[in-house]
């Protein structure tokens, strides 16, 4: 994939996050400007990003979403739920066209259809009918203004004679005023090299927006420059070639007679001067007066009187095309109440041939503008830009290096063995000691690299969470319920494998949370809740492993409920029944094909849902729980590894052979008293604190040879390992030394033999077999 195009992915997937964000948030504050400023900006962003490639279908929508914006930004569109869900809607066609552009590398599939029908739905809330024209943007809906000859002061006598020669021959001559937005360089936009290549370049001037600051004082990354070009190319050529800054630019037709030789006196005299002066303060009073504030019972008549001289002003200037469109804002102007309608037809036709205004607009613009001041184009308050010092790596890149870095974790164990071999077969003490000296400084520099090195592949889990506000409240419109989605411990940082790998478990939950848990309003009040029911999603750092816990307040999972659907469906028997806990009647809505809903829908009811999150924890060496207490609520834990580039395991004999077992899943060992084993309907058992462990031997559950070892003690060496139904203990021969190693998963027809979690390379060259403790006594 192109490194740009790909770098527009990842940027767009930020950006398509943080506006999410922005309207979940507007949600509950509509009337925040600075909250709608700031996705004006970002849906800005992004369309402007799209641009750099021929996505027309993205651009399209998008440019929409930034008109319907802008126009909820101006006052004349109330911010909605409508407006909200259509604009949603929007960023996630956005979102499924980067999707399809990162599997594809390009729009393969015909969206055209869907896009037009989005942004004439966004443009409908605007009020604009005609499609056709709605579809092109701003600056090209607009006429192209004219300039005089004579305007030109800035120009040489000479150049001005020569673009006279050039309109007499019937040529085209155009001036284009190019001011780049302040932070341009930030969106990848290079202004000078765009300039330089203008096509049919004739002549260019520089100019500062202000002056310029103190060399200590200034910012680098700010463009300061208005650049003003002329060139002979056609329009269409111009638009094209500035088409990703169109919001930037200003072309104007170059004409030899302009506005200012319409009125002439007989002796020549300047009374063109004089009627441009007072045209152009005729005017600037107009805008002034339609930005002031007063008494409402007068706001009609102002807009109306305003509007009237306006339509002369247009037809004095020969632009009598413009009068229906300024005659539609007066009428969207009194309907809204407004000003607004007019003051944007005002700004987009009447400030570029106004230099007087244009002036003006710079000054307001390097004060402040205040309240009822035009629109700057480079506006939406550009936030002071920090240079982050990040750099963005591809994953994999990552994951080799933690490959490497695990290759070497393992590779520095063969120094205690050569130590050993050095002292006990060659006799050679010196040696061995010097071995593990040097065995104790490499191991301090790896165990560093190996910490640094997580960290670099370590994300807050917020990049998950921070998905989940937008689903809770789609989900919860649909259900006709209301939920307070709550979200602590964000900050909780993660390898990015085990991130991933939460995504589909969390929503699972959610999904389920919200349709089983969470009762509607109605129920809610009835048993004496509040109509809103309340989500927890919380996450905190346990020592090596994060704990997520899902909670609601909801209806919770009756445990007799639960016994009698299993039975219903044949998963369990009568027996069964019978005997089983309300703790493992609940562990019961983890069995494949089990499911309590009455009806299927899109969110529930196929029987698929808790089987597939256990499956998916467990992939990732996590454990799920379940706690539910009826009409109180339920709270699912997830406990998962903080990363899975290094397994810590336990060594252990069992007739000559040497076995791992990971870390995690060891509670303790002890030796039990072969006097201490009890028989409990053929199963073995030993009392261990007060409480009753079952026992199995290791040999028997692999049906290896040779009968169990027992020390010189009558003492058998058990291996206490955690399991979803509690402690259980495995029989051994022998433990051995605890090691770091990378796990690697079997391959092949291997890779269906559960009961090993992978192999290991150990430091003298051996290969050594993980066992997976949970699958190992999962039927036992």
């Amino acid at each position: 994939m192109d490194p740009l195009l790909e770098q527009f992915l990842i940027e767009s997937k930020d950006l398509l996050q943080e506006i999410s964000e922005r309207f979940l948030q507007l949600e509950d504050s509509p009337d925040d400007e600075e909250l709608i400023n700031e996705l004006f900006r970002l849906v800005h962003t992004l369309k402007g990003n799209s641009g750099l490639f021929k996505f027309p279908e993205m651009t399209k929508v998008l440019h929409a979403s930034e008109d319907l914006l802008e126009g909820v930004r101006a006052g004349r569109i109330k911010y909605s739920t409508e407006v909200a869900d259509l604009l949603l809607d929007t960023m996630d066609f956005v979102s499924m066209l980067c999707d399809e552009i990162e599997a594809e590398g390009d729009i393969k599939n015909d969206y055209a259809e869907k896009a037009s029908k989005l942004s004439a739905s966004l443009r409908g809330l605007i009020g604009e009918t005609n499609n056709n024209d709605s579809q092109l943007p701003l600056t090209e809906k607009s006429s192209i203004g004219r300039i005089s000859v004579e305007d030109l002061s800035e120009l040489s006598g000479d150049l001005r004679k020569k673009i006279e020669d050039i309109l007499k021959d019937g040529r085209s001559v155009y001036h284009i005023n190019y001011v780049p937005s302040d932070d341009c360089f930030y969106h990848g936009d290079d202004p000078f090299y765009l300039v330089r290549q203008v096509p049919e370049l004739l002549w260019c001037g520089v100019e500062t927006k202000e002056k310029w600051p103190e060399l200590v004082a200034l910012d680098a990354y700010r463009c300061n420059l208005i650049f003003k070009i002329i060139s002979t190319s056609s329009l269409d050529t111009l638009k094209e070639h500035f088409r990703y800054v169109m919001e930037c630019v200003d072309i104007v037709a170059i004409e030899k007679k302009g506005v200012q030789q319409r009125v002439v006196s007989q002796e020549g005299t300047s009374e063109a001067t004089a009627v441009e002066g007072i045209l152009y303060k005729v005017l600037s009073t107009q805008r002034l007066i339609l930005s002031l504030q007063g008494d409402s019972r007068w706001s009609e008549g102002k807009i109306r009187a305003v509007v009237k001289t306006l339509v002369s002003c247009c037809r004095f200037l020969g632009r009598d095309e413009l009068v229906p469109e300024l005659t539609r804002s007066l009428d969207m102007a009194i309907e809204m109440h407004s000003a607004s309608p007019v003051i944007e037809w005002f700004d987009k036709h009447m400030a570029p041939c106004c230099y007087d205004y244009g002036k003006h607009l710079q000054e307001k613009k390097s004060s402040g503008a205040g309240e009822g001041s035009p629109p700057n184009r480079q506006e939406t308050s550009h936030r002071e830009k920090v240079v982050s010092k990040v750099l963005k790596v591809n994953h994999s890149k990552i994951n080799t290096l933690m490959n490497l870095v695990g290759e070497m974790v393992v590779a520095k164990n063969v120094l205690p063995f050569l130590a050993s071999k050095a002292e006990d077969v060659y006799g050679v003490r010196s040696l061995g000691r010097e071995l593990k000296s040097y065995y104790a400084t490499l191991n301090r520099i790896v165990e560093e690299m190996q910490d640094a090195v997580m960290k670099i592949s370590m994300v807050p889990i917020s990049s998950v969470f921070r998905k989940f506000p937008r689903l809770v409240r789609d989900i919860a419109h649909r259900l006709g319920k209301k939920v307070e989605l709550i979200i602590e411990g964000e900050e909780t940082e993660v390898n990015k494998d085990i991130v991933e790998s939460l995504a589909d478990p969390l929503i699972h939950i959610i999904r389920n949370s919200l349709d089983h848990g969470i009762e509607p309003p109605q129920e809610r009040t009835s048993v004496g809740k509040a109509p809103q029911g309340t989500l927890i999603i919380r996450a905190v750092q346990d020592s090596d492993r994060v704990r997520i816990e899902v909670s609601d307040d909801g209806r919770g999972i009756d445990p007799e409920k639960i016994k009698n659907k299993a039975y219903e469906k044949g998963i369990i028997d009568e027996s069964t029944l019978e005997r089983l806990t309300d703790k493992e009647a609940i562990n019961l809505i983890m069995t494949p094909g089990f499911s309590t809903a009455e009806e299927v829908s899109d969110l529930s009811g196929r029987g698929v849902g808790m089987d597939v999150v256990k499956n998916m924890v467990e992939r990732v060496k996590g454990d799920l729980q379940i706690l539910s207490e009826p009409g109180k609520g339920t709270k699912v834990v997830l406990s998962l590894p903080l990363s899975m580039a290094v397994t810590n395991v336990m060594i252990v004999m069992s007739d000559g052979r040497r076995f791992g077992v990971p870390m995690d899943t060891v509670v303790e060992t002890v030796m039990v008293p072969e006097k201490d084993v009890i028989n409990i309907k053929d199963k073995k058992a030993t009392i261990l604190r007060d409480s009753v462990m079952p026992l199995f031997s290791l040999k028997e559950l692999l049906h290896l040879d040779g009968s169990q070892k027992v020390n010189d003690r009558g003492e058998l060496a058990v291996l206490v390992v955690s399991t979803p139904s509690g402690n259980a203990g495995i029989v051994v021969d022998d433990f051995r030394e605890t090691t770091d190693v990378i796990l690697k998963p079997l391959d092949g027809v291997l890779s269906r033999i559960s009961i090993y979690a992978g192999t290991a390379l150990l430091g003298d060259g051996s290969v050594l077999m993980v066992l997976n403790p949970k699958e190992l006594l999962r039927w036992q």
